[in-house]
């Protein structure tokens, strides 16, 4: 009897843990022991330690990338890097925020800056250094808060060198300033490979300082400014493109704001739609539930906390919605966390743009 009652009560599998940071980490406590060897030796890492965490944190969140190495002679480390990517930087301060005090291991999140003021990074056959390595400062008088370095580098090299040259100056630059220092404080860094005037370069020990200056004098000029858009007036924009016809809608007080800069991220919710009829635009049913999404989002995130609706475009299939924000965390992890929950597809982007020059469609017909 026993027999039967258990061939046909077969015991139920195990559930497979849910895809979090927490079960995360459980996995990696019992496992880092097979990745501990091949960082030490440096044997097999991409296959043996890259692969495997890679396959594990993707299936929570994708857009993480690993740097691996050893950060003394007995601790392994771990830098978690979203290489950039704006939308993946609170999932990775999540992820070192909740990871576990374990022996001989390291878990740093981004790139850090150098630990020592005189470093070197070689790429093929070129070094970059304090020595080669240089930069200076623009000034725009029309946007003044900005920070916007040039990068000169002393030694010789031809023109169609030139991209490779920047790429290479720019990792030298984050690898001396940290990743999250140039992604959050530089507004724009480049290249400049025609500099004659060698007696303006700055010397690239100098170049925290000075972002730390110009950073400071910005919190102390925008810290506690706010925008209140209870009473804003809002005005409509049509125009005709090749194909369609153009809806837009901005809170005109905004657009003439000369605070701006106060609120310097930038991010644009893009819905897009199939263009089959209705003269380029989206369903009434579609633009009921888009409303009710923004008005969710503008009442989770509202002005007094640092978030401003500016405006919004729709037409030729895409519904695109601005939004500009004193800091960027609060409405990304909002918006990754509500595209499962509505009943369309939504991306987004975020970037710093102080001037909301990315907004200058508002301004042409203001």
């Amino acid at each position: 009897m026993n027999f039967y009652k258990n061939l046909f009560n077969k015991p139920k599998k195990d559930k497979p843990e849910p895809a979090t940071i927490e079960n995360f980490w459980k996995w990696f406590l019992r496992v880092n022991h097979t990745f501990y060897t091949p960082i030490i030796n440096q044997k097999d890492v991409e296959y043996e330690v890259l692969n495997p965490i890679l396959a594990k944190l993707n299936s929570i969140h994708s857009g993480t990338y690993l740097l691996v190495g050893m950060a003394d002679e007995n601790t392994a480390e771990i830098i978690f890097t979203p290489e950039g990517n704006l939308r993946n930087y609170t999932f990775i301060e999540a992820l070192v925020e909740q990871s576990p005090t374990l022996e001989n291991w390291k878990f740093t999140a981004f790139k850090p800056p150098a630990d020592k003021l005189v470093f070197e990074i070689k790429i093929g056959d070129l070094s970059f250094n304090q020595d080669n390595v240089k930069f200076y400062p623009i000034e725009e008088p029309e946007y003044p808060d900005e920070i916007i370095i040039k990068m000169v580098y002393l030694e010789d090299f031809d023109a169609s060198e030139t991209e490779f040259i920047e790429n290479a100056c720019f990792i030298f630059i984050e690898n001396f300033l940290g990743e999250l220092q140039v992604q959050t404080q530089i507004d724009y860094l480049s290249l400049e490979p025609d500099f004659q005037d060698t007696s303006k370069l700055i010397d690239i020990i100098k170049l925290k300082d000075y972002i730390r200056w110009r950073e400071k004098e910005f919190i102390e000029q925008y810290n506690g400014v706010f925008f209140d858009s209870e009473n804003s007036t809002y005005m409509t924009l049509e125009w005709e493109n090749e194909t369609s016809k153009m809806i837009g809608f901005c809170n005109s007080d905004l657009i003439k704001w000369e605070a701006k800069a106060s609120h310097p991220w930038v991010v644009i919710v893009t819905v897009s739609y199939a263009v089959d009829s209705n003269n380029g635009m989206p369903s009434t049913a579609l633009l009921e539930e888009i409303y009710a999404f923004e008005d969710f989002l503008v009442k989770t995130l509202p002005d007094r906390d640092g978030f401003l609706q500016v405006g919004q475009t729709t037409g030729e299939g895409a519904r695109h919605t601005y939004y500009a924000c004193k800091d960027f965390r609060r409405i990304s992890d909002f918006l990754k966390a509500n595209q499962e929950k509505t009943n369309f597809d939504y991306s987004f982007d975020i970037f710093k743009d102080k001037y909301w020059r990315s907004m200058q469609l508002f301004n042409g017909n203001n």
